[in-house]
């Protein structure tokens, strides 16, 4: 009888197994099928510029949408659509994120501020950090700002860099490492340096980079 419950485990815990083989597996092969269509989108539009003028949500559903899939983001949209908050300078002390892009902590790693086709992206750059400012407020963690307009993409780590342009968007390891860099990089620059060991104003700065 023991054996036999032994033996009822082991093949329930191989038909569990099986089970998440299988799902990643076929997360695979949908991560592998956008990656295959973003590269087909992307060799079409250099062969042919695309002059369409998508409106700001069929950038995101047309652009966006897939390029954080391929980063590797499960988006769901009542997590990460139209994200509100509060402590905007508006007369209703509120607004609404384009996307959000949370830590397994329930924090926020990334914010996307989406415009049209036609605008430059940098457009949203300041509406972007204003967004990033009541998302701090909220949840003790400032994200990392994005802004496109589905061509062009800048990423933005405020307080730590100035604005860069980039091909995509960052995958949740890439964006918890510049959260963590952000902590150690400050912890580095507030540490007391023996003035006696290191004498010259510019070897202190060296130390504290």
């Amino acid at each position: 009888e023991q054996l036999q419950k032994l033996a009822a485990q082991l093949h329930e815990k191989d038909q569990k197994l099986a089970d998440v083989l299988a799902s990643k597996a076929a997360l695979d092969a949908e991560l592998q099928k956008l990656r295959e269509e973003v590269a087909a989108a992307k060799k079409a539009n250099s062969a042919q510029p695309d002059t369409h003028d998508y409106s700001e949500a069929e950038t995101r559903k047309a652009f966006i949408d897939l390029l954080l899939k391929e980063a590797g983001w499960t988006l769901n949209p009542a997590k990460n659509f139209e994200v509100e908050v509060v402590g905007m300078p508006n007369s209703e002390n509120k607004g609404f994120v384009d996307y959000v892009l949370w830590g397994d902590d329930g924090k926020p790693l990334m914010l996307v501020e989406a415009k049209r086709t036609t605008k430059n992206a940098t457009v949203g750059q300041q509406q972007a950090k204003l967004y990033a400012d009541c998302l701090e407020a909220m949840y003790g963690q400032r994200p990392v700002i994005f802004y496109s307009n589905g061509y062009e993409h800048w990423i933005w780590d405020d307080r730590m860099y100035a604005p860069r342009a980039v091909q995509g968007f960052y995958k949740k390891q890439e964006l918890e490492l510049l959260v963590q860099r952000r902590s150690s990089r400050k912890a580095l620059a507030e540490t007391v340096v023996n003035g006696q060991i290191i004498e010259r104003y510019y070897q202190t700065r060296a130390v504290r980079r």
